[in-house]
C-alpha cells in the first residue's frame, strides 16, 4: 500500500482506508488552447493557455480486523466521505504535510468487499489544479 490520505482534515486511515500504489494522478492536467484566428489574415494570435480542473482517480483497501469492523468503517467512511460539503483540502502522505490541493468527492465505487477488507475507488476533482502550501 502506498499510504494514506487526508480530506476535509479527517484522516482516512482512521478508518482503515489507504492507497493503493496505483492511483492515478496526471502530472498536468488538460491544457485548454487559447487562440483567435481571423478570417483573411494567415496565421491565428496565441494567447496562455489555461490549465483544466485536475482529476484525481484513488483506488483504495479498506482494511480491519474483523468482518463486523469493517462493515462499521464502511459505514461511517458514508457520513464521512459527504460530497456535499464541497471542495476541501486533499492531502497526500506521500507527498508531505505541507502540500494539498482543494477538492470535491464526486464519487465512490465500492468495488468488492471481502471478510476482512474492501476495494474502494474514490475520485476528486480540483477546480483549482495547482498544489497549495500551508503555511
Amino acid at each position: 500500500m502506498a499510504g494514506s490520505f487526508s480530506w476535509n482534515s479527517v484522516d482516512l486511515s482512521t478508518y482503515g482506508l489507504y492507497l493503493l500504489d496505483d492511483w492515478e494522478l496526471d502530472l498536468i492536467p488538460e491544457v485548454r488552447e487559447r487562440i483567435a484566428i481571423i478570417p483573411g489574415k494567415d496565421g491565428f494570435y496565441d494567447y496562455d493557455p489555461e490549465l483544466g480542473p485536475r482529476y484525481f482517480r484513488l483506488r483504495c483497501h479498506c482494511q480491519a480486523d474483523s468482518h463486523a469492523d469493517l462493515i462499521t468503517n464502511l459505514l461511517a467512511l458514508e457520513s464521512v466521505l459527504d460530497p456535499h460539503v464541497g471542495t476541501k483540502k486533499l492531502k497526500f502522505d506521500s507527498i508531505g504535510t505541507a502540500k494539498y490541493w482543494n477538492a470535491r468527492l464526486t464519487s465512490v465505487q465500492v468495488v468488492k468487499i471481502h471478510a476482512l477488507h474492501a476495494e474502494l475507488v474514490l475520485n476528486f476533482i480540483a477546480p483549482d489544479p495547482t498544489t497549495q502550501t500551508e503555511t
